[in-house]
C-alpha cells in the first residue's frame, strides 16, 4: 500500500487510462476496497479494475517483459513463464 497525494493519484489515473469525467473511454475504473493490514487493521484503499472492452488490443512488449521478470523472480512454475513468453504483443511497443 502507498499513501498518495491527489496529484499522485491524477498521474496514476493518466498512466492507467482512467478518465473520471469519461468512464466509457477509460481502460480502467477506479474502485475503493478494504484491505486488511497485519499492523493496522482494515484500511480503505484504491485499486484499478479493467473496464471490459470488445477489443482490448495487445499488451506492450515492456508490459509482458515486466510480467515475465516478476514471475521468474518469484519462482512461478516454468509452464506459467512459458505461457507468458507466448503472449503476442504490440510490435515496437
Amino acid at each position: 500500500l502507498y499513501r498518495m497525494s491527489a496529484q499522485d493519484l491524477e498521474a496514476l489515473d493518466a498512466r492507467e487510462g482512467h478518465f473520471p469525467d469519461r468512464p466509457d473511454e477509460s481502460r480502467y475504473l477506479r474502485a475503493s476496497v478494504r484491505v486488511a493490514r497485519l499492523d493496522a487493521g482494515v484500511v480503505e484503499a484504491v485499486t484499478y479494475v479493467a473496464n471490459p472492452s470488445p477489443d482490448p488490443g495487445l499488451p506492450s512488449e515492456d508490459y509482458v517483459k515486466h510480467l515475465i521478470d516478476g514471475a521468474i523472480h518469484h519462482g512461478f512454475p516454468e509452464a506459467y513463464v512459458a505461457m507468458l513468453r507466448s503472449v503476442k504483443t504490440m510490435v515496437g511497443a
